[in-house]
């Protein structure tokens, strides 16, 4: 039996634990000057997680960025990898030993070579427990990779109807209408949008033209997320408006209403007419709300929306500190100090890549270099989970013509942290969409479990991270399930891994 489902009857299970250091001081980008620690540790080759990306063939955008995901695919409850982008087209598998070491079992899967590899996203599109993986590709049909168990994988794209080829770049899943059952939005650079409808059945039915979704803008990256957290999945598209003189690609979010979308772009104040890439999402103010960050080319700032609620966003990319002025790709909000703000990861081309650190107000400090992961080559997707489970999130970054690398988070274990596994209902078994609060003190802190869309062609890891600063009692935590179910739990402890069914 999977193991998602043999850990479904319990209630409310603390699963692992681990020791951390009470650090009594506040996380400034000073502490990291001391080059006797090193806060990261860049450990892909030595941990077993060796794949590389060649130089993509002149084909346009093919090969801009190629898919990576840090998430559990055998059910063990460790972070596993896929990767893309081998000049053999061998899609990389990569299971976990449970310390954060890697063996290769990309021999085990049957699927087919990725002749021009694109992006991925994990999805339980059948819903019996287990991850299984959605690859698109830049001009050739898509593969959906069916999880049997023990890293065995085959392509049942064609059966499922997911097999049309397009230029397809960073896809994005979610549960549009309610049914329980993960859809998925796929844009193109060279096509209209296409929008999949879980039948339920094994197979999925294009919709974007009845939901008003074709979109013909360039896309690159979509994300599905619940903006005034009324329970559905709402739908940002991030356009890329390719030359300067093309005003009329902006970027677009509709809203959902009762699983018909309405474009609420320019009313919302999120329809930015930039180069845009990929889409951040996370709750960077910490006002409760679900913020935005769109990575643009370097002769324009990247944009951050503060989402205010109500459907409206405000521009505070400069108020921040993270305009970056550096042509950027994947970018990530994630606690990597544990400090209990969100800080945010940037990729770039040609340029250092950027962490900025927010330690509870504004500018944020681009600290990077500090940390020893500026990487300078081509980046384009990063991808984040605790792969090694000691309560900080590592990460890993695919640079084109470079070997993927695992950058290993020494950090955040110097304060305390809480994780959350969230069973769902029904057929979505991930709980994909459900909003997950933390209250430690009098202050909140917000996540939505989000599958693909978060970043640039990545996924990342679902178990839902906290920092927990100096705190060793979490005092209150909130889950509302997709559907409206809500439960509560009091004085959990931190340091730990938890367990929350909605019954």
């Amino acid at each position: 039996m999977n193991r998602m489902r043999q850990l479904m009857g319990a209630a409310l299970l603390g699963l692992t634990s681990s020791t951390a250091s009470f650090a009594q001081e506040a996380v400034q980008a000073s502490q990291f000057e001391n080059r006797n620690f090193l806060p990261f540790t860049e450990e892909a080759f030595a941990r077993g997680l060796r794949y590389t990306t060649p130089h993509a063939p002149s084909n346009g955008v093919a090969w801009i960025g190629t898919g990576v995901a840090l998430c559990d695919l055998d059910g063990d409850q460790d972070v596993d990898a896929a990767l893309m982008g081998a000049s053999t087209g061998r899609i990389g598998t990569f299971e976990n030993s449970g310390t954060g070491f890697f063996d290769d079992r990309s021999n085990l899967h049957t699927l087919p070579k990725t002749p021009w590899p694109s992006g991925v996203v994990a999805l339980d599109y059948d819903a019996d427990g287990d991850l299984d993986l959605f690859f698109t590709q830049a001009g050739v049909g898509s593969i959906l990779a069916e999880n049997q168990g023990a890293f065995s994988f085959v392509d049942v794209a064609a059966a499922a109807g997911l097999d049309a080829p397009a230029l397809s770049t960073g896809a994005s899943a979610g549960d549009f209408d309610g049914d329980g059952w993960i859809d998925l939005h796929v844009p193109s650079y060279n096509f209209t949008d296409r929008v999949f409808h879980n039948q339920g059945d094994g197979t999925f039915l294009e919709v974007a033209a009845s939901l008003g979704l074709d979109d013909a803008s360039r896309g690159w990256q979509s994300t599905f997320f619940d903006m005034d957290w009324d329970g559905d999945a709402d739908l940002y598209v991030s356009n890329d408006k390719k030359v300067a003189a093309d005003t009329t690609m902006t970027n677009h979010l509709y809203e959902n209403v009762g699983g018909t979308f309405v474009d609420v772009s320019a009313a919302s104040g999120t329809d930015c007419n930039i180069y845009s890439m990929g889409i951040g999402v996370g709750d960077y103010d910490g006002n409760g709300y679900q913020d935005l960050y769109c990575t643009n080319l370097r002769y324009e700032p990247n944009y951050l929306f503060h989402n205010l609620g109500a459907g409206v966003f405000e521009e505070a990319h400069a108020l921040a500190g993270v305009e970056s002025f550096r042509s950027a790709w994947g970018a990530m909000f994630f606690d990597f100090d544990n400090d209990a703000h969100q800080d945010l990861y940037v990729c770039n081309i040609g340029e250092p890549n950027a962490l900025y650190s927010h330690a509870g107000s504004y500018p944020s400090q681009d600290i990077a270099s500090k940390l020893d992961v500026d990487d300078p080559d081509l980046s384009y997707v990063c991808a984040m989970g605790d792969i090694d489970d000691d309560g900080d999130l590592d990460f890993v970054v695919q640079n084109t013509t470079k070997a993927i690398r695992l950058y290993v988070n020494n950090e955040g274990q110097r304060r305390n942290w809480i994780k959350l596994r969230v069973v769902g209902e029904g057929a979505n078994v991930f709980a994909i969409g459900a909003h997950v609060s933390i209250r430690i003190g009098n202050r909140w802190q917000h996540r939505e479990i989000l599958t693909g869309g978060n970043s640039f062609k990545a996924q990342h890891m679902l178990t839902v991270h906290f920092g927990a600063g100096t705190a060793r009692v979490v005092d209150e935590v909130a889950v509302t399930w997709p559907g409206g179910r809500t439960r509560s739990f009091s004085n959990l402890a931190t340091n730990q891994t938890w367990l929350l069914t909605p019954e």
